[in-house]
């Protein structure tokens, strides 16, 4: 199956593990032709059972991606316990949580050319919100992968060595931090068990602190000329922009990088009204 290398839609959620679409393995092949066309169609997709919705959900795809959901929950979770032998169980389930998420599968969807297979009613997207579209993207990939385990009657390696294939640090660069971070010996004094949960190091601030829970949630980004401030408070994230030590913008939304584009927003308009005055 072809691969897109162009970007998926703007307004989408960014995955919650960054991966190098170039760097991806082949998606294996559903080997029954009825499997195929069953694993791309939506429910408003499927004729003639307008008022039977088990008889609906038996013909789209909404089986298989429930049992492509399962199986990858199992097998990413075998996979990276071996890549990361010494991570323990908090560690483990963050980084199944940002592997396995909606978000991080409609991308992979997007660049495995899924969504636009898929079959559905012409107006679907139009009455769906940019989450909702988001998702089907991501179902469209576990729909995939269980119609690969079903054409293969119940067998799980095709799906075990196509995970072995993506699960790397060439498609995952975060891992490289990982293991570096699960490597690096403790100090004396770190081996008392620490109060908090030990959260997963990727080297991402920003992915890091969003993939937590709670309040009190803070990254801070730092590159030669400006420095990102992202922090969690009361329900919201609450950025900061500075430019070789000033601030310039401000922003708050419910994600991240939604907080950031309002904070960039402010500082290209400041700019451009200084400009010209």
């Amino acid at each position: 199956m072809s691969r897109l290398l162009h970007e998926p839609p703007a307004e989408w959620q960014p995955p919650t593990i960054s991966f190098t679409p170039a760097a991806l393995p082949p998606l294996p092949a559903i080997p029954d032709a009825d499997l195929v066309k069953r694993a791309c169609t939506h429910k408003t997709g499927v004729n003639g059972l307008a008022h039977d919705n088990r008889g609906l959900e038996l013909a789209s795809y909404e089986t298989l991606e429930w049992a492509g959901d399962a199986a990858l929950h199992w097998l990413v979770s075998v996979r990276i316990q071996e890549l990361f032998p010494t991570a323990i169980c908090a560690e483990l389930s963050d980084l199944r949580m940002r592997l396995t998420s909606n978000r991080t599968f409609a991308h992979l969807s997007w660049h495995y050319g899924l969504p636009g297979r898929i079959v559905k009613r012409q107006d679907v997207n139009e009455r769906t919100s940019v989450d909702l579209q988001q998702r089907l993207a991501a179902d469209l990939f576990e729909a995939h992968l269980g119609a690969v385990i079903k054409g293969h009657k119940g067998d799980l390696r095709p799906v075990s060595d196509f995970l072995h294939s993506l699960l790397l640090p060439a498609v995952f660069p975060a891992f490289q931090q990982i293991k570096s971070t699960l490597e690096t010996p403790l100090k004396a004094g770190d081996r008392i068990l620490p109060k908090k949960r030990l959260r997963l190091n990727t080297g991402d601030a920003a992915q890091d602190a969003e993939s937590r829970t709670g309040a009190g949630r803070k990254a801070v980004t730092k590159t030669r000329l400006h420095q990102w401030t992202d922090e969690f408070v009361e329900g919201a994230w609450k950025t900061v922009l500075e430019v070789q030590g000033q601030i310039v913008g401000t922003g708050t939304a419910a994600k991240i990088a939604a907080a950031r584009d309002i904070a960039l927003d402010a500082y290209i308009e400041g700019s451009l009204i200084s400009e010209s005055r």
